[in-house]
């Protein structure tokens, strides 16, 4: 049983916009100046068992608290009127209930070691009546200090994930507000590097970091197993 904090920021690129069910060209507002930033802080509890001497089954259970800050650079042109240059959408915060289950495989030669982890996670925004579903593939290679307890590893992370960002916001100036969705989606992969510490036959913790062209994170966990 483990516990997990874990703490991300991404960078979101637009892949569809409407105004109030009317669709608009992505191009003419995603200009340089745009920005969609993601922050997430989430806290899970993990399940696992190995089953195998190679393949590890585990189940996970948590929430997440997400914060989306979007400036839009608005072009001439678009059909809103009045509407041009940077429009600040209001900060989006969800709260969400986070499930699923994953495989581990794994295997090694000497101090040396690989493993492929995979998970299929769910989150549920209960305000939005709205599920999100993300895979997550994490391959690893490493090595084992044995003598100290302490295994070095490197590696990548895979993030399939598709969002939609749902705001309302007064475009016009006149007091009413106008439904914006935003189709959102970044970088898949990252590179990963972390430490992992084995303090007794029963507990152990690591830390992780993972960086990449849309996204960077920070993973800590304590575990204990029987």
């Amino acid at each position: 049983v483990s516990a997990v904090t874990m703490l991300q920021q991404t960078t979101l690129h637009m892949t569809s916009f409407s105004v109030d069910g009317q669709a608009i060209d992505p191009g003419l507002i995603g200009g340089d100046t745009s920005r969609y930033e993601s922050h997430a802080l989430a806290g899970l509890v993990r399940t696992d068992m190995w089953l195998l001497p190679f393949v590890n089954v585990g189940f996970i259970l948590g929430g997440v608290t997400t914060s989306t800050d979007v400036t839009l650079d608005v072009l001439s042109g678009i059909p809103i009127p009045d509407v041009g240059g940077e429009v600040e959408l209001p900060a989006i915060s969800t709260t969400s209930l986070i499930y699923g289950a994953g495989a581990t495989v794994a295997g090694g030669v000497g101090n040396f070691f690989a493993t492929i982890d995979m998970q299929y996670i769910t989150a549920f925004t209960e305000a939005a009546d709205l599920d999100v579903t993300m895979t997550i593939a994490t391959p690893i290679i490493g090595y084992n200090f044995q003598s100290v307890g302490v295994r070095v590893l490197a590696g990548g992370q895979y993030q399939d994930l598709k969002e939609e960002l749902v705001a309302k916001v007064d475009l016009n100036g006149d007091g009413t507000d106008n439904v914006v969705r935003v189709g959102l989606q970044s970088e898949k992969w990252a590179a990963l590097i972390g430490v992992e510490k084995g303090f007794n036959r029963h507990w152990n913790g690591s830390l992780m970091y993972s960086s990449g062209d849309d996204r960077s994170s920070f993973n800590m966990m304590i575990g204990y197993r029987w």
